[in-house]
């Protein structure tokens, strides 16, 4: 805490200022922001999914997890972001969300949502239930045990749910860790997996779209596999030697990205080979071969997405790492198809999710995770967005919580005459009078 000299001092250095000059906005400097007060109250609160969804109210992202509270109000596992402030679904889950997705079964779009709960707004939803923007129903009598991973895929028949993770059951029938709902019933996919699917994405390999999924599993429709196969709506295949090495190996994110070469499918998870060659936990599949992308790391990558962040698109990796190309990371990084750069600085906690999601303010890129504050004092509380620092008038707002006060020159006091972003208002690359006086010029703001 600081004492009353502290500031004396400060007002001292402030009356010797012939001009007190106001902060000038640089180039937009990209920060993990808040959203709101974020999501709490719970065991070990944290943020598995994330689904764009538009209820007919417009667009908004819905967030899914470990929590009890959403914006500092009741809602339990999984609430609606629209951009200004959090909203509950009803009553919603008893126990914790995995997965989120969209899918019309013919009634219209609607979100589906997956994980360990049996009650959906009190009514029976064993692990997976449906969402129309008013009120749950349940798919059938759901599985027995927890799906982890849903996606929509179109097997010839016309598109279909299709929910996976470690069960033996959906709808009453025999599917072993991954099934499909067409809107009406549950069926299998051949004989599954032996095991546990944690991710699944469509992905077109040259021979028409085929759906994949990928875990801890060691056959698929009988068949041996590492970890990773494809359903090409008939029968499972192995993708060449699969993913393996580490001691557990487990994948636990695809997606499809393109980095000039043509889509190819990206895996992330806890593996030191792909196809039998060296790869740190991320690798590419094109259709024929694995290739290894970059150095990858020690650490887990937990997940992927793709995001323009307007130098074009690149593939954005989420997980528990600590370093990237040699840099300190937030536990996200990107690669550009030939090199990793890690962004942000550093969040407290593990990143489990990615997402793009454009509140109406433009396309933005959402993490959600474990972790509670990032880098400076900024309280994320297990959800951010990566969007541009705040501009000159709320240049003052150090730590992102929306308003200018002590909090923030206490940041700028503790780290004036530093080499540091961290109280840095106009990206000069230092902590001086001039930060010094933005913040004391904008004291009391309360940011947009």
């Amino acid at each position: 805490m600081l004492i009353k000299s502290s500031y004396r001092a400060v007002f001292t250095l402030l009356c010797l200022a012939i001009v007190v000059m106001p902060a000038h906005a640089g180039d937009c400097a990209l920060e993990w922001s808040p959203l709101g007060a974020g999501v709490s109250t719970a065991p070990f609160p944290r943020v598995n999914a994330f689904a764009d969804f538009d209820d007919g109210s417009g667009p908004a992202l819905y967030v899914g997890g470990s929590f009890r509270q959403a914006g500092g109000s009741p809602a339990d596992h999984i609430a609606k972001w629209d951009g200004l402030s959090w909203s509950a679904l009803g009553s919603s889950m008893n126990v914790s969300v995995q997965a989120l997705t969209v899918f019309d079964d013919g009634s219209g779009l609607a979100l589906y949502v997956a994980g360990g709960f049996t009650e959906a707004a009190g009514s029976p939803g064993n692990r997976i239930a449906k969402w129309d923007g008013s009120s749950w129903s349940p798919l059938g009598s759901g599985t027995n045990g927890t799906p982890r991973a849903l996606t929509v895929f179109d097997d010839g028949s016309g598109p279909a749910l299709y929910a996976a993770g470690f069960f033996t059951e959906a709808g009453g029938a025999p599917c072993n860790s991954i099934a499909r709902w067409d809107g009406t019933s549950w069926s299998a996919l051949g004989t599954g997996v032996d095991f546990d699917i944690l991710a699944l994405e469509v992905f077109d390999d040259g021979s028409g779209p085929g759906l994949y999924a990928a875990g801890r599993f060691t056959e698929a429709g009988g068949s041996p596999v590492n970890n990773i196969a494809k359903w090409d709506g008939s029968s499972w295949s192995p993708l060449g030697a699969g993913l393996s090495g580490a001691s557990p190996t487990f994948v636990l994110a695809l997606t499809v990205f393109d980095d000039g070469s043509g889509p190819a499918l990206y895996a992330g998870g806890n593996f030191t080979e792909a196809g039998g060659s060296p790869s740190g936990n991320i690798a590419r599949w094109d259709g024929a071969s694995w290739s290894s992308v970059g150095m990858g790391w020690g650490l887990q990558v937990r997940t992927l997405t793709v995001f323009d962040d307007g130098t074009g698109p690149a593939l954005y990796t989420g997980g528990s790492f600590t370093f990237v190309g040699g840099d300190p990371s937030s536990n996200v990084a990107r690669w550009d198809g030939s090199s990793w750069l890690a962004i942000g600085s550093r969040m407290n906690g593990v990143v489990r999710t990615l997402a793009v999601f454009d509140d109406g303010s433009g396309s933005a890129l959402y993490a959600g995770g474990d972790f509670t504050e990032s880098f400076c004092d900024r309280q994320l509380n297990h959800v951010a967005r990566w969007v541009c620092a705040p501009p000159t008038d709320c240049a003052g707002d150090i730590n992102l919580d929306g308003q200018v006060d002590l909090r923030d020159l206490n940041l700028v006091l503790a780290n004036f005459g530093s080499q540091t972003p961290c109280g840095d208002t106009n990206g000069d690359g230092s902590v001086g009078l001039e930060d010094l006086n933005t913040v004391l010029a904008l004291f009391g703001t309360v940011c947009p």
